[in-house]
């Protein structure tokens, strides 16, 4: 078993970081892009790195160190569930090579813990990241400890267990319940939409409890430090035993930790590995219509068929579903929230804002919301990896009578009609809450249309630079890719610079006047960039 084992897991490393090919790829111009994704990575490990060490080092300055191994578990833990639950479709199941590893005689049990190690691999890099530094800030306020310093680096190593394996059996089940539907991808982004929304008001009250509380008002009034820590104990009970084990060198729950940890996850083992195979074979079955009638052929435009390809590959996979169209989701439920609830009520809300305060930052909310809305929706930018998942059917496509640039033109019209309506629908109803003149509503509406294009056409674009088709599952393209990762962080640089300048220079030109402007500049560049798309 432990041969196979690590023989599957280092197939799968391979595949995934691409090593193989980077090793034998001859293009220099292809090596180099593979190493600037290094790079990337690097970078933004060490920029999280930094920032974690900030906080670990600002609690501890605060007289506030004992928060400190409670909150560095509690933060990688609810990181690392997130994206485990995105991964769970396509890596435990799903996977490409379900099939082929089927066929092998290894033991089920023995493929589960091969994809669920790979990704624990993937996961302690992030725990190294964010925990390491924050330990190494607890232990210069502290002084080292042996002792303390091995309490940490177990805490560490198992960190990622027990959310990986939560997020993995959440995961599971919303599977399962998809897999007898004909639109499983739809009925599981539903049930996902669905548990974030219990997620979100389940932390909202009891939030609003824990304010509610006198014993905690006065903790908080009292000790800071102490009404932090009995949130981070609601929120991730676990953290109880961690913060015991560094804080007060207890070294029994530690242990209680890590026999949790292992215990849930040898549960999960077992019980995974009863229903993986029904699981993985309803996922990959489809089911035809028992009154299907031939009906009248229609014929579309080619763009038309494009765009309508590029919607039933959306639809059919719902890793690509849930990463690239949650964002959508959410922002509609925000900016519904907002409507309802009120913009001026919930400012009214902030301690310390009175009436002329809020008359003041109205007018400057306005300015900044469209940015904002663009900033969000444009992070689901399927076009910067509908190129990559044409994957090793690439040849196809190019098969086709049709020119490179009529594809792209295809997969980029279907963004567009995806994007452009929540854009717009999101835009609309912050004008209505915000009850902006008419000439900043059509701004919004103009801002929302240059927005969407620019990202777009850039979103193919650098798909085009850095095309990834050599993948075994869809995860790898949509979550880990080079453009996929470029396309969030420039949406988010992008729009909070936008914004930015436009708070900025909104005393000199006046807020309309800065839509206007970045909304021009935005439509220069779309421009320029489609030009480059060949």
């Amino acid at each position: 078993m432990t041969n196979n084992l690590l023989s599957l897991l280092k197939t799968d490393f391979l595949n995934r970081f691409r090593l193989g090919t980077i090793r034998n790829e001859r293009n220099k111009k292809v090596k180099y892009r593979y190493i600037a994704m290094g790079v990337l990575y690097i970078f933004l490990a060490i920029v999280l790195a930094g920032y974690c060490f900030g906080i670990s080092y600002g609690y501890s300055y605060l007289g506030m160190s004992y928060v400190v191994p409670g909150y560095a578990l509690m933060i990688t833990s609810i990181i690392i569930l997130f994206f485990t639950f995105l991964k769970t479709n396509g890596i435990l199941f799903s996977a490409r090579d379900y099939d082929m590893l089927t066929a092998f005689p290894i033991k089920t049990r023995t493929i589960i813990a091969s994809q669920f190690l790979s990704m624990y691999i993937n996961n302690l890099a992030f725990a190294v990241v964010v925990m390491v530094p924050m330990a190494v800030g607890y232990e210069m306020w502290n002084g080292f400890n042996a002792g303390i310093v091995a309490f940490w680096f177990l805490g560490i190593l198992f960190a990622p267990l027990l959310p990986m394996t939560i997020a993995a059996a959440v995961g599971m089940a919303i599977l399962a319940i998809g897999a007898g539907f004909k639109h499983k991808a739809a009925v599981q982004l539903i049930a996902t939409v669905i548990l974030f929304l219990g997620i979100m008001f389940g932390s909202f009250w009891l939030n609003q409890n824990a304010m509610a509380d006198e014993a905690m008002m006065l903790a908080m009034l009292t000790d800071m430090g102490a009404f932090i820590s009995g949130i981070i104990h609601k929120v991730y009970p676990v953290s109880l035993w961690f913060d015991n084990g560094v804080v007060y060198g207890n070294a029994q729950h530690i242990l209680l930790f890590i026999g949790f940890s292992v215990a849930v996850y040898a549960v999960f083992l077992g019980f995974c590995a009863k229903f993986y195979g029904k699981i993985n074979s309803a996922l990959k079955s489809h089911q035809a219509s028992s009154n299907y009638k031939v009906g009248q052929l229609k014929k579309s435009s080619v763009l038309t068929a494009l765009a309508y390809k590029e919607a039933k590959r959306f639809t059919s996979s719902s890793v690509y579903m849930l990463n690239m169209g949650m964002g959508l989701i959410l922002a509609l439920i925000a900016s519904v929230a907002s409507a309802f609830l009120g913009v001026d009520k919930l400012i009214s809300n902030v301690d310390g804002v009175n009436a002329k305060d809020m008359a003041a930052l109205l007018p400057v909310i306005s300015n900044v919301v469209p940015f904002g809305i663009a900033m969000v929706v444009n992070m689901c930018n399927t076009c910067a990896v509908s190129l990559s998942l044409e994957g090793r059917n690439l040849w196809v496509v190019e098969s086709l009578p049709i020119s490179k640039r009529t594809l792209y033109k295809g997969k980029m019209l279907f963004n567009i009609c995806m994007v452009l309506p929540v854009s717009i629908i999101c835009s609309v109803i912050f004008i209505i809450s915000l009850r902006v003149n008419v000439v900043k509503a059509l701004l919004y509406i103009v801002f929302a249309v240059a927005s969407v294009t620019f990202s777009t056409v850039f979103g193919m674009f650098i798909n085009i630079c850095f095309p990834n088709y050599q993948w075994e599952n869809e995860v790898v393209v949509v979550k880990q890719g080079m453009s996929s990762m470029i396309g969030i962080f420039s949406s988010i640089i992008i729009y909070l610079a936008m914004a930015a300048g436009t708070f900025y220079l909104s005393g000199n030109l006046g807020g309309e006047l800065s839509i206007l402007m970045f909304s021009g500049i935005l439509a220069v560049l779309a421009a320029v960039l489609y030009g480059r798309c060949k």
